[in-house]
């Protein structure tokens, strides 16, 4: 399945795109396999990510996903913030030590949702109220009709930026998701960091979308 195309073709990530398709391919052959519990969906993973754990709620908390340099960050990254209705079965995060000098970079993850009340093609696909939403596509994921919902948003000298996507499959709503946050350079003094640039965020993008490019249903 390829569903890259429809993410190169809007303005805002065109930049981004040309500067991936310079990366070579070869980690393909290392990818890792992530099969869900009930054996009804499976994708494949670059061996880079860290697989993201939730622990368990304490007292007025909901947990927080760790390990935290990775999976955590003051934008959502495991989670679709915007649905609150979602349950995180899987997450990957972006190993945040890679750009150590380059602090603007606050985390990178692929995350899988399912969204357990929704239980129409018509109302999954339809997405949140609750996104800021740049623009969406009609796509297909392992051959089903999807929908592709380009969201970002912006506060106090953060950017998020994020693909959702959401199928409907087997009678359940299923969102898969990359979501990357990054900060502001005018947060810190001029000439102590080093820029974070368009071909960083190409590399950190190529390997959270193998888990889309290789995403199929088992049942």
């Amino acid at each position: 399945m390829k569903i890259g195309i429809a993410f190169c073709q809007t303005k805002i990530w065109r930049a981004f795109c040309l500067c991936a398709l310079s990366i070579p391919l070869s980690a393909q052959t290392r990818l890792k396999t992530f099969t869900s519990r009930d054996g009804s969906f499976q994708f494949k993973y670059s061996p880079m990510l860290v697989h993201c754990k939730l622990e368990e709620p304490r007292e007025g908390s909901l947990g927080d996903w760790v390990p935290a340099d990775s999976c955590s960050s003051q934008g959502g990254l495991c989670d679709d913030v915007g649905s609150s209705d979602s349950t995180t079965l899987v997450c990957l995060g972006y190993p945040r030590d890679r750009f150590k000098e380059k602090p603007t970079f606050s985390g990178a993850a692929f995350f899988l949702a399912e969204l357990p009340a929704v239980t129409t093609r018509r109302t999954c696909l339809k997405g949140s109220e609750n996104w800021v939403i740049e623009s969406v596509r009609n796509v297909r994921i392992d051959s089903r009709p999807a929908k592709l919902f380009q969201v970002g948003d912006a506060w106090m000298s953060h950017r998020e930026i994020g693909e959702i996507y959401r199928v409907f499959q087997g009678g359940k709503c299923y969102e898969l998701g990359m979501q990357q946050v990054t900060t502001t350079s005018g947060a810190y003094d001029p000439g102590t960091i080093k820029a974070f640039t368009r071909r960083d965020l190409a590399k950190v993008w190529h390997n959270l979308r193998y888990g889309l490019d290789s995403f199929k249903f088992l049942k």
